[in-house]
């Protein structure tokens, strides 16, 4: 993951440093600008250990291909959508020496305050009727979903954390002055070398295996940012969308529950500061119960990943031990349950 970060983060501020953006440039242009960093990041220290041995020597060449691809990827996506790289490996808050942007700053009480701190993995903008539309995208390495009930728990806190720290601090992060700022989504993006069947040659079925997942904003204004090449009675390869034969573009599934209207953003953003608010009051009073989630629908727990089971010994058979049953919830009880917050 590091690794893919890395170039990634190179690679984009190369091309930004350019002047560019990832739309004009040849594919010449862009595998020149991918071998210019892939050298670079080899030739640092803690990746030498992949010249090591064949296995690593294999390794390596793994790690291009899937740079290869990805980056072949973001170069044909920037040519469909509006919405293109502005900022990459945004930092706030502050991680040892390193100051970024403000980030998060919430009281917990007269005395304490939690700050907020973290890297946005990449932020892109789109003008559109004098506003400027703003997505947080965060790479993954292995194909992930936003969980609306997740959220709501605070089990999943990262990437609506991402899109309210860049909204917050938009001004002072893209140098703008008092042009209006609206939420254009946030959402992830696979990083891998995906197995295409080999019969498919065709570029935009090769490209579905790097459609966004994650939160979406229902506007007309950013369905047409989204994807400005979908033909009429297709669908889109980058977002969950389609055009109809009046060539109106739509939600791919009309009840798609990962579209929320800009006020269902904000009562997102505002439960989220909620949640970790709630997260450092915790923390403060002592608080060290042991109580792992158990998602009921899912029959997920969190001990199946947790690495720490012999040090807590939580064992459910001891009455004092019990699961934080979490129930699956529908989008719109989510909804109506954080909106009446507002009224609180």
């Amino acid at each position: 993951g590091e690794f893919f970060h890395d170039v990634l983060d190179r690679f984009l501020h190369l091309v930004l440093q350019e002047g560019q953006q990832l739309t004009p440039l040849t594919e010449n242009q862009k595998n020149d600008f991918v071998d210019r960093v892939l050298k670079e990041v080899f030739g640092l220290q803690q990746y030498h250990v992949l010249d090591a041995s064949p296995r690593m020597q294999f390794i390596r060449y793994q790690l291009a291909k899937t740079i290869e691809r990805v980056t072949w990827a973001l170069h044909k996506q920037s040519d469909k959508t509006a919405l293109h790289p502005q900022k990459t490996e945004v930092l706030f808050g502050q991680i040892g020496k390193n100051v970024g942007i403000p980030g998060l700053e919430l009281s917990l009480n007269e005395q304490s305050t939690l700050y907020v701190r973290g890297k946005i993995d990449r932020i892109d903008t789109a003008e559109a009727n004098d506003e400027l539309w703003l997505s947080v995208i965060d790479y993954k390495s292995s194909s992930r979903q936003f969980d609306l009930t997740e959220a709501y728990f605070g089990l999943a806190m990262q990437l609506i954390t991402y899109l309210d720290v860049a909204l917050r601090d938009a001004t002072q992060l893209l140098g703008i002055g008092e042009q209006q700022i609206k939420a254009a989504g946030a959402y992830y993006f696979h990083v891998h070398n995906p197995l295409i069947d080999p019969k498919e040659t065709q570029e935009e079925e090769r490209l579905k295996a790097f459609k966004y997942n994650g939160l979406f904003v229902d506007d007309q204004t950013a369905f047409e940012l989204y994807d400005q090449s979908i033909e009429p009675s297709k669908h889109s390869v980058l977002f969950p969308l389609r055009k109809n034969k009046e060539e109106v573009i739509t939600k791919s599934k009309k009840n798609d529950a990962r579209f929320y209207t800009e006020e269902e953003i904000d009562w997102l953003r505002k439960h989220n500061e909620k949640n970790l608010v709630h997260g450092g009051q915790q923390i403060l009073s002592g608080e060290v119960k042991l109580n792992p989630y158990y998602k009921v629908k899912d029959k997920k727990r969190a001990c199946e990943l947790c690495p720490f089971r012999s040090v807590c010994h939580f064992d459910v058979m001891l009455k004092e031990n019990q699961y934080h049953r979490i129930e699956k919830l529908e989008k719109q009880e989510i909804m109506k349950r954080i909106g009446g917050e507002e009224d609180e």
